[in-house]
């Protein structure tokens, strides 16, 4: 497992290089959709992710395909996504007083990854 605060990211580098090197160093990707921001869509405001989240979610899944792309969102919190991702299921956590309780999402998403396995294996 490689987080992108363990040194993806190269001094002098542009980013989406960075990026692209990594997803092909990868078998799987994870994106979380924690609602970090707030959007305005027809009117009204949401809690939203981030927008590189959601690149990243697109980059991974052209690279790596839909099945190796995963995407957690929190439990019963409506948070805006691309009305294109309305089909995919994601992996839920669950957040108590502002605190993600990833235990049975990582669980969830242990089954998926070892259900595929590696990429080229």
């Amino acid at each position: 497992m490689h987080l992108w605060t363990a040194g993806c990211f190269k001094v002098a580098s542009y980013k989406i290089d960075d990026l692209e090197e990594a997803v092909d160093k990868s078998d799987f990707a994870v994106a979380i959709a924690h609602a970090d921001d707030f959007v305005e869509s027809r009117g009204d405001m949401w809690p939203a992710p981030r927008d590189n989240v959601i690149f990243e979610l697109g980059l991974f899944m052209g690279r790596l395909g839909k099945s190796r792309a995963i995407l957690m969102e929190p439990r019963g919190k409506v948070v805006k996504l691309p009305s294109d991702l309305a089909g995919v299921t994601t992996i839920p956590y669950k957040l108590v007083k502002g605190a993600a309780l990833m235990g049975p999402a990582c669980h969830k998403l242990r089954d998926h990854i070892n259900e595929l396995g590696p990429a080229n294996g």
